[in-house]
């Protein structure tokens, strides 16, 4: 079988998000790009935030691999990064990110999923450097 390569929607609930101020100084929290870019979430009812975004997938003899400008890391550890930052002249100063892994995602789920969305809730308050899912993981919805 040959590698199939495919977009993905992705969606990620942020239960607690973090406060966009540090040190009296306005941060910024978001999903971030390679360049780096960060994507502010959509305010949910719950306080939470909404984060969406389009990842490649690529699948071959059941195994899957996962690309695109959200998606870093390498090969077998891919990950997305919710970041929280304060923006320099000269690029961003980190005060946290967490990886949210993307290696529980499936095979069987990706082909589920066509034309829907995968989705996964994480709770920063409970995370530490690997984002805490709550719930199933990974799931589609």
């Amino acid at each position: 079988m040959g590698e199939i390569v495919e977009k993905q929607a992705i969606r990620i609930i942020c239960l607690n998000p973090i406060d966009c101020e540090h040190e009296g100084k306005t941060a910024m929290f978001g999903l971030q790009d390679k360049t780096p870019t960060l994507q502010a979430g959509a305010s949910r009812p719950d306080g939470g935030l909404e984060f969406t975004c389009e990842i490649t997938v690529k699948q071959a003899d059941d195994k899957v691999d996962f690309a695109g400008n959200y998606v870093h890391g390498s090969k077998g550890e891919r990950f997305l990064y919710l970041s929280w930052g304060v923006r320099h002249e000269t690029g961003w100063y980190w005060i946290r990110r967490i990886k949210i892994m993307l290696g529980g995602i499936t095979s069987a789920q990706v082909q589920i999923a066509r034309n829907a969305v995968l989705a996964a809730t994480i709770d920063v308050a409970g995370s530490g450097a690997r984002a805490l899912f709550i719930g199933e993981g990974w799931h589609i919805g």
